[in-house]
């Protein structure tokens, strides 16, 4: 059920259909799966590397292939899906992530796993900004940052929970099956937008040519182009730490992830 928008404020008020407790639980699952699938091969890229028979160096293009989905779906994803309501285009989302982990569990080659993590990478950007819309669209506007932060708090579960257990999974059981579960619960959380996520009006009047002639103004463009410059200073070290470490301790990968508990 949607209500009419109040004064000054652009998003209309939303009712979850069990409850916006459960709709805010559930996106922020769907965040901290996300940030999982991200940070995961961080701590397994020694033995990324070596089932794939490559070295560290040449395993960590399956990241930059992943960044570049990334970049790359972020823009394009905001131009194709404007007649898409929210909730519609967080189900064709959530499917493509899972599809995208699940693909890279099948690829023999370490040229098709790049490929399967490029188009993992291509819904990361859009699912976080249409998860914190949805979000704020079920509270009300004196709560909304509050909302949006709950949801994105996902992220930094991430980083505390899924990063180390999904290094712990790869150590003892292989990369492809730490991949295999964050595809399962990226299958698990686009069930969830279909049972607690409220359906919501699209605007079919939006027109992909408008949303590209929006990204090409300066207004667009500048935070657009600060966030990779700010990011790209710190985050291409994260990835060659576990490596690094296990050279210079000369320890077993496996002792990693308790220290990716402890923040990393």
């Amino acid at each position: 059920m949607t209500t009419e928008p109040t004064p000054g404020s652009a998003i209309p008020l939303v009712e979850a259909p069990h409850g916006r407790t459960a709709a805010l639980a559930l996106l922020t699952f769907g965040a901290f799966v996300v940030g999982t699938g991200e940070f995961a091969i961080m701590g397994m890229l020694p033995e990324f590397a070596a089932s794939l028979s490559l070295s560290t160096a040449d395993a960590g293009y399956a990241i930059t292939a992943y960044a570049l989905g990334v970049v790359v779906g972020a823009p394009l994803i905001t131009i194709l899906g404007a007649r898409l309501s929210r909730r519609e285009l967080l189900l064709v989302l959530y499917v493509l992530f899972a599809f995208g982990n699940l693909l890279s569990i099948a690829m023999p080659t370490s040229g098709l796993v790049e490929v399967a993590r490029f188009i993992t990478g291509l819904p990361h950007g859009a699912l976080f900004g249409i998860s914190a819309l949805v979000a704020a669209s079920m509270v009300e506007r004196n709560r909304r940052g509050w909302a949006v932060g709950r949801v994105l708090s996902g992220i930094a579960i991430a980083t505390l929970v899924g990063a180390p257990f999904s290094t712990f999974a790869a150590d003892h059981f292989g990369w492809r099956v730490a991949y295999l579960l964050i595809g399962l619960m990226g299958f698990v959380t686009f069930l969830g937008v279909l049972r607690f996520i409220p359906a919501d009006t699209p605007n079919r009047k939006n027109s992909p040519c408008e949303r590209s002639k929006l990204l090409a103004t300066r207004r667009c463009c500048l935070p657009c182009l600060r966030l990779p410059l700010g990011l790209g200073v710190c985050l291409p070290f994260i990835p060659t730490l576990p490596a690094c470490w296990c050279i210079l301790r000369r320890c077993q990968s496996g002792a990693l992830w308790p220290l990716w508990c402890c923040g990393g």
